[in-house]
This record gives structure tokens, C-alpha cells and sequence, in this order.
């Protein structure tokens, strides 16, 4: 069963999630898993978020193969014959990344009186070694928080 509420369908949060993705090599499913936590006043700090990540990282290396080969899919074969197969992948690549989010939210944080999503979204960023612009990571809080 999947963790806290479904942020990925905030409107924006798919946008944003992505671009950070792309731009910096963000894990979706940790960020996903550092706002849930702050939802439910949970601080995140750094050895937290680096021990998740460890225990999730074998799903993470699958759903990284994953969109690897979805990626590279469309100089392998034309669009029309090949939208089968990067459909399917898709599909797996976004299974993999709800078990992923499953296996991270086995971990907790730190019970506060307040968390601020913001601070949480910094902690995961940095433990993926993704460094994104403060502008970006409010946009993704601000966007987040509307659960």
C-alpha cells in the first residue's frame, strides 16, 4: 500500500518532479518520500536519508535500467512500431518507482511539532547529489504542500 497521499498528481508536481530529474538527477520517489514525511511533521536529516536510500537502492538501479532502454527505445525502432514496447516500459518503469517509494516509506523521521516541506526536499536533494536552484525546490514545495 502506498504511503501518505498521492502528491504525484498535484497538479504541477509531475512537471516539476521531472525537471528536476532531468536537470539534476533528482530521485522522484525520494522527494515524493522527504514530502510525505514533512506532511506528517517528520524531519528528515541527512543519515535518514542516506540509509533509505541505501535500503532502496537495488529497486532504484531497476527502475534506472528501466528508463534506460525506454530512452534509448526510439533509435532503436520508428515511433509508430516501437510505442508498444516504451508504453509497456513506462508503465514497469512507474511500477518500480511506486515500490521504491514503498520500500523508503518504511523509513521514518524525526517526530517534530513542525517540519517545514522545504527543509525536508533540501535533505533529499542533497542526499541525491542533486543541487537545484532555491527557486526550483520552492516551486516544488509551494506545489506539494497543496495536499
Amino acid at each position: 500500500m502506498p504511503c501518505g497521499p498521492p502528491l504525484y498528481a498535484l497538479p504541477g508536481a509531475r512537471e516539476e518532479l521531472l525537471n528536476l530529474q532531468e536537470r539534476c538527477g533528482a530521485d522522484v520517489p525520494v522527494l515524493l518520500w522527504a514530502a510525505v514525511l514533512a506532511l506528517e511533521n517528520e524531519a528528515l536529516d541527512m543519515a535518514d536519508a542516506r540509509a533509505a536510500r541505501a535500503k532502496a537502492e537495488g529497486i532504484a538501479e531497476c527502475v534506472r535500467a528501466v528508463r534506460a532502454v525506454r530512452r534509448k527505445l526510439p533509435d532503436l525502432a520508428p515511433a509508430p512500431a516501437s510505442e508498444p514496447a516504451r508504453a509497456a516500459l513506462l508503465s514497469g518503469e512507474l511500477a518500480l518507482e511506486r515500490l521504491q517509494l514503498d520500500r523508503l516509506c518504511g523509513h521514518r523521521g524525526t517526530k517534530v511539532a513542525k517540519v517545514e516541506l522545504l527543509d525536508n526536499l533540501n535533505v533529499a536533494l542533497a542526499a541525491c547529489g542533486c543541487f537545484a536552484s532555491p527557486e526550483s525546490v520552492d516551486d516544488l514545495a509551494r506545489i506539494l504542500s497543496g495536499a
